[in-house]
């Protein structure tokens, strides 16, 4: 899924991520804003699950939470 033909790009920036590792398993847990072009909608954690391959790290599972107020993200509304 993306972004339709002529609306604004998708920006995720993530914060304070947390990297967990256990020989090929990983967890990142990360607050992140998520911005439509210059617009900010929402905020959230993303949670992260990954696999070491034999061709690097692969994300295999991810899951998020979505707030739209409450939020204290560095591009959050004050």
């Amino acid at each position: 899924m993306g972004r339709a033909a002529g609306t604004p790009p998708w920006n995720e920036p993530i914060y304070d991520p947390e990297v967990r590792i256990d020989a090929k398993v990983a967890t990142v847990w990360a607050w992140y804003d998520f911005l439509a072009g210059e617009k900010w909608s929402h905020c959230g954690i993303d949670a992260f699950q990954l696999a070491k391959l034999a061709d690097g790290w692969k994300i295999t599972q991810l899951v998020d939470t979505r707030y739209q107020t409450g939020c204290k993200t560095p591009a959050a509304p004050k």
